[in-house]
Order: structure tokens, then C-alpha cells, then sequence
């Protein structure tokens, strides 16, 4: 095999001087991968998503997805999920990797409408209703669900490090409601899986949700759990909980975009109000290349913002065979269950080229019978 392209890997936001640290970490050294599923009903919005071709597969996605993962198969008469327009979601991407690390996935589900056929751990069973409503969970329901983050991070199995990856529909949006209440003025910054969202839509339910909280938007800042019960999601909870637990013990890498920057926001408040006792330089965000380079927002300015240690995955899906994964080059779908940090961490250590790595997901491509997508 040839030594990947130097820049299979780039910073977007290095504040702690990390980049080679990382990139040894993740060429060296085994790791651990973590599947968080969560559903919220902000997720049935027209237009919202593209985790799901509709409302009802939206609902469904994460038990789908983490089904496909581990067995490789849906469900008798379910499909892989695809966007509206018919491309398939990147947990394509996640399998190939994962075969290619060796690695089993370990499958939590914090809260979905459906749990997958084969789940390691419950975290809890309550989707977060609509941010619009201003109560997306009940605060002990957060604050349970932070505690299960906590216990788990402490005790399993890590390896050298953990990945932690979401998939929860919508995401992006509970993502840039938390960052607004929390102080980010995010809401021309974060990506989206759709093509060309819908701003105005979705500044409308965040303004809603911020409006009717039950909790006074001034306390989030000191109290952040407070803006994941308004406006957030259960991943959101549970991942900043473990998230702050495995970092005391092995260093961290957040797979996602918009969304594991806004947990990195919630660990690094969390851990200054609550006198966690962790080294945030050892806690780094990974995504594609399609969030970064999204047109219809910033993540790169937004990870400055939240003081992130941020890093782009960069694959060229140009190479593809199929038509449907090579449409993730004209910003489709983009991200979701971890697929820039299992990229960049496939690549590293089995030295891939672009092209070799096109070839192993390809193959899972085909062999997920997705050939006409």
C-alpha cells in the first residue's frame, strides 16, 4: 500500500498546536468506536434534514443505520437511508472503515422513536420532542442521561483513544440552538445535510425554542444541561458526559461537524461550572471536507468561536465507481456517524491513498447492493 496524501488530513482550527500529535495518534495507536443514536421530533420538519428521504424514514435512520453497521443488513423490508434525493447515508462510509480498523462498533442508543435490532448500551428511551417548544427534555431526564455518559466513559474498554460518533436527524439544528442560547452566534455558521437549507425555517424554530424555554436563557451559560433540556437532544447529553469521563483516561476525538462542535462547547463549559478536572487538548473534533467547505455555512469559524481543536478529513470521492457516492463531492449529505474521524483514522493507519480508500468503500457500496442509487 502506498503512504497516504500529506494533506488526507487538515487543520481548521489548531489552538492547543495539536496537528502532529493527532495525526500520530491516529497512525499509530487503536482506538475505540462509539455509535450515539438520539431522534427529536424537530426531525419531522419538511426540509429540515436529509438523514431520511421523509418524516417517518427520518424517524427511523438511526436504528437503520446502527442496524446496517453491525450486521450489514436492514431490517426485512427496510432500506438503507438516503437523502431526498436519493443518496445514501454515509454509514456506507462508517462500515468500509471500520472493516478496514478491524473494529467493532459499540452501538448506544441515548433516545430514538425505534431501538436497533442489536444495541450495547441504553442510555434512555425518550426522543427529545420539537426546540420549537422551548422543552425538548425534561432536565432530569438530561441530567440522568449525563450521568449514564459519566458512568460509561469511566469504565468501558478505550483502547489508546475513542471515537465518538452521532447519528441523530436534525442534529444540526439542536446543535446551533444550544450554541445560540449558550452565546454563539452560530446560525449562519453551522453545516446542514441539506443542500441548500432553509435559514429562515430554521432561525425561526430556534428563536421559538430560545423564547419558550423553561429556562431563562441567562442561566444556560452557567448551567448548560439547561440548554440541552430547552433546545437540544439526548446525544447531546449523554456524549458531553461521557465525552468528559473518557478524556480523564484516554484522549478524545469527537466524530462530527456541526454538531460535535457543540458538544465540545457544552464539555468545555461543563467542565469549567462543574470543576471537571480534564485536559481539553487532548480532545479533538474530526469531520469531512464536504462540512468544512459547505457554502451555506462556516464550521471552520465557528469551531474558532467555541475554541476547538478542529480537523478535516480529505477524501475524493471523485474516484468513486457509483454515482451516489460520488454526489458527497457536490455536498450531499456531507457527515454523520463519525465518517471524517474513521476516514482520516482508516487512512492513517493502513497508510491509504485517496484511491485505496475509494476502493474500500466502493466495495461496501456494492456490497450493500446499492449499485443504482
Amino acid at each position: 500500500m502506498t503512504a497516504p496524501h500529506c494533506d488526507f488530513l487538515q487543520a481548521q482550527n489548531d489552538p492547543h498546536n495539536v496537528g502532529d500529535d493527532l495525526r500520530k495518534m491516529l497512525s499509530g495507536f487503536s482506538s475505540s468506536y462509539f455509535l450515539c443514536l438520539a431522534s427529536t421530533y424537530t426531525s419531522d420538519v419538511d426540509g429540515i434534514s436529509a438523514a431520511g428521504a421523509t418524516p417517518a424514514q427520518r424517524r427511523l435512520t438511526p436504528s437503520v443505520d446502527a442496524d446496517i453497521l453491525r450486521s450489514n443488513v436492514a431490517r426485512r423490508g427496510e432500506q438503507i437511508p438516503v437523502s431526498p434525493d436519493g443518496i445514501v447515508s454515509p454509514v456506507v462510509i462508517a462500515r468500509a472503515c471500520l472493516d478496514s480498523l478491524e473494529q467493532r462498533p459499540f452501538v448506544i442508543d441515548c433516545g430514538t422513536f425505534r431501538q436497533p435490532l442489536e444495541v450495547d448500551f441504553v442510555a434512555g428511551r425518550v426522543p427529545a420532542r420539537c426546540l420549537s417548544s422551548g422543552e425538548a427534555l425534561a432536565l432530569d431526564q438530561v441530567e440522568t442521561l449525563f450521568e449514564e455518559g459519566l458512568r460509561l466513559g469511566a469504565t468501558i474498554d478505550l483502547a489508546d483513544f475513542a471515537i465518538i460518533a452521532e447519528c441523530v436527524p436534525a442534529g444540526t439544528t439542536t446543535a446551533a440552538a444550544v450554541l445560540q442560547g449558550l452565546g454563539v452566534n452560530c446560525l449562519d455558521l453551522v453545516s446542514t445535510s441539506v443542500i441548500t437549507p432553509d435559514k429562515t425555517m430554521r432561525r425561526a424554530l430556534i428563536e421559538s425554542g430560545i423564547k419558550n424555554a423553561s429556562y431563562r436563557v441567562e442561566q444556560w451559560p452557567s448551567d448548560p444541561l439547561k440548554a440541552v433540556a430547552s433546545v437540544g437532544d439526548p446525544m447531546q447529553a449523554f456524549v458531553s458526559g461521557m465525552t468528559i469521563s473518557a478524556l480523564s483516561r484516554k484522549p478524545v476525538v469527537l466524530g462530527g461537524g456541526s454538531q460535535m462542535l457543540a458538544v465540545y462547547f457544552l464539555v468545555k463549559n461543563l467542565v469549567v461550572h462543574r470543576q471537571y478536572a480534564v485536559d481539553l487538548s487532548r480532545l479533538y473534533v474530526i469531520t469531512t471536507k464536504w462540512v468544512t467547505g459547505d457554502p451555506a455555512g462556516d464550521t471552520r469559524r465557528l469551531s474558532e468561536l467555541v475554541g476547538a481543536s478542529f480537523f478535516a478529513s480529505f477524501p475524493d470521492f471523485a474516484l468513486s465507481r457509483f454515482a451516489g457516492l460520488r454526489a458527497y463531492e457536490d455536498w450531499h449529505v456531507k457527515e454523520g456517524l463519525g465518517a471524517g474521524a474513521l476516514m482520516a483514522a482508516a487512512q492513517a493507519r493502513g497508510q491509504l491513498a485517496n484511491a485505496e480508500l475509494m476502493q474500500l468503500i466502493d466495495a461496501a457500496y456494492a456490497a450493500l447492493n446499492l449499485q443504482t442509487a
